[in-house]
């Protein structure tokens, strides 16, 4: 009986930290633009910060990632021929929303 009772107290405890986890799920979304002509820019990089986490956006600038806890509080969008912007995201909240306005790289002086 008291083997019993010890393996429900055991499983109960297993399902609730369980539960705490799942509940711990963050969401962060958004959208990329060209700053000057407001076209989304598709696939994209985007990266948390010294973490080396990270993905492409999709075919219309947008990207979303569901993660279990925040890797990082900064996020790196990069793009060949802009500016690599670094943007820091509010990791108190659940859900976060960006819009990314990406500028447009300068030429380089040719040596």
């Amino acid at each position: 009986m008291k083997k019993g009772a010890a393996a429900f107290i055991l499983l109960a405890l297993l399902l609730s930290a369980t539960a705490a986890l799942h509940g711990q799920e963050v969401t962060v979304r958004g959208e990329i633009r060209d700053r000057h002509s407001e076209e989304p820019i598709p696939f994209a990089t985007i990266r948390f910060h010294r973490t080396g986490f990270g993905k492409l956006g999709d075919s219309a600038g947008g990207f979303s990632f569901r993660l279990k806890g925040w890797p990082s509080d900064t996020l790196l969008f990069t793009y060949a021929g802009f500016e690599d912007t670094y943007v820091r995201i509010a990791t108190t909240l659940k859900d976060v929303r960006v819009r990314v306005d990406m500028e447009r790289a300068r030429p380089a002086a040719e040596v």
